[in-house]
């Protein structure tokens, strides 16, 4: 019998995948981005736009494959492995958030107080969301073993087997499957505070510029809020797609360690 060791290139395969999406974002993204908007010549192009929204998208997708890794790992290995990850997570956004002020001051010579309570709101938002998401997996995969055991236990009484695996993803949705109804919260979640945040920033330009007036400048909130909407169910599609190829990869490597 070979050795169990199916946990270890999985779990490096999670932080090793993440930490190229925050370094994309921190050192390519986010540079290129603040360049575009301070350089008069580019700023009145749609090249700002654009790369925020390739941010955004990337953010989403960044946050997608953290979650599905902390659901994964607590779900199919531990909730200590699964805090482990978490730590890293919200380790990689605060010095995300560190180097987005970072480049800020490099480009403009200068950060505010406004900078500054950005940068401390948004780490404290994406903290907060990985911790919420770490507790509601430890909770779906307590419930989800106990339940199998006690069946397990009630088919050997029975002198039976226990059939049937809740993790399959032979489904677009099943409550059975704990990924399933956690990645779904967690998706829901991402909308709601991508939905305040953009208010609280509606509101701030509100305030400095003036409310929008243009038909354009209106098509293209109600464009960020419908964005922000649809968070919820492209984050589910990504999570979906993610676990269960990681299930199915799991499933291979420990029949090969049988």
């Amino acid at each position: 019998m070979k050795k169990n060791t199916q946990t270890v290139p999985l779990i490096k395969y999670m932080i090793l995948a993440t930490s190229v999406l925050f370094l994309l974002l921190s050192l390519v993204l986010a540079p290129l981005y603040v360049y575009t908007a301070s350089d008069f010549t580019v700023s009145v192009t749609a090249i700002p736009e654009l790369l925020d929204s390739v941010i955004e998208l990337t953010e989403v997708f960044a946050f997608a494959l953290c979650y599905s890794f902390i659901i994964f790992a607590a779900i199919i290995y531990s909730a200590k492995k699964a805090a482990v990850l978490s730590g890293i997570y919200i380790a990689a956004c605060f010095i995300r958030r560190a180097l987005d002020l970072l480049i800020t001051f490099l480009t403009y010579n200068y950060i505010d107080g406004l900078d500054i309570s950005s940068v401390v709101f948004a780490v404290i938002m994406e903290s907060a969301q990985v911790l919420v998401v770490l507790l509601l997996a430890t909770r779906a995969a307590k419930a989800y073993h106990m339940q199998r055991a006690e069946l397990k236990k009630a088919a050997q009484h029975l002198g039976s087997q226990l059939n049937g695996d809740p993790l399959g993803f032979n489904k677009i949705f099943s409550k059975a499957n704990p990924m399933h109804s956690t990645m779904l919260i967690a998706g829901i979640m991402l909308s709601v505070i991508k939905i305040i945040s953009r208010i609280r920033y509606d509101i701030f330009y509100a305030s400095v510029y003036g409310a929008p007036s243009s038909g354009a400048e209106i098509i293209t909130m109600i464009v960020y809020y419908f964005f922000d909407v649809f968070v919820c169910v492209g984050f589910y599609v990504i999570c979906w797609l993610l676990l269960s190829k990681l299930c199915e990869k799991n499933k291979k490597l420990t029949e090969i360690s049988e």
